[in-house]
């Protein structure tokens, strides 16, 4: 998926070996669940509710903050620099 601006909110469900690459997108609040081999590149301003299993990683740019995450298998949340 590609995509590019900036949102108030964003949620997204994906599963499979799923892939959102763009630290152009902007957004100030994510829900996410993820699943399989997904990964979700993006910028975050505030706050991030993340559910995410199996090898699924949640890589992040900007100020924001966990507000709950339940990852299990090798799932991660990076802040990236």
């Amino acid at each position: 998926m590609d995509i590019d601006g900036v949102s108030d909110s964003f949620i997204i469900d994906a599963n499979g070996a799923s892939n959102m690459i763009n630290y152009g997108f902007e957004t100030y609040k994510l829900e996410a669940e993820l699943g399989g081999a997904s990964n979700l590149n993006l910028t975050v301003h505030d706050k991030m509710d993340v559910k995410a299993s199996g090898a699924s990683k949640v890589f992040y740019k900007g100020n924001g903050v966990v507000g709950s995450q339940n990852l299990s298998g090798d799932s991660k949340i990076v802040k990236v620099q």
